[in-house]
């Protein structure tokens, strides 16, 4: 199962009530082939994307989606982060941002 971190200013941020939202991004990251997915909280209300150990990405969560358990609305974004992820490896990744 992949493992799903959040962090703010680079320490660890601890969000109630998300195991739903927690779960099916597990479960979309492991069917997806990404051990570990984390997000940085670096604007309001916006979760930036790091599959792995790769870059930090454009793409982001909105963070009340999480908040709302909202599953449908993360796996939508993170197929976004993991298109941006993509054009990345592939050397487009100069035309994204």
């Amino acid at each position: 199962m992949a493992t799903i971190t959040f962090f703010n200013n680079q320490q660890p941020l601890k969000l109630e009530n998300i195991a739903v939202a927690q779960a099916a991004m597990e479960s979309w990251a492991a069917q997806n082939g990404f051990e570990s997915v984390s997000l940085h909280l670096e604007a309001e209300n916006k979760l930036f994307v790091q599959f792995d150990t790769g870059v930090l990405l454009s793409s982001w969560l909105d963070l009340h989606a999480v908040e709302r358990n909202d599953t449908e609305a993360l796996e939508e974004q993170l197929d976004f982060a993991r298109g941006e992820f993509r054009r990345r490896a592939a050397g487009y990744g100069q035309f994204d941002r």
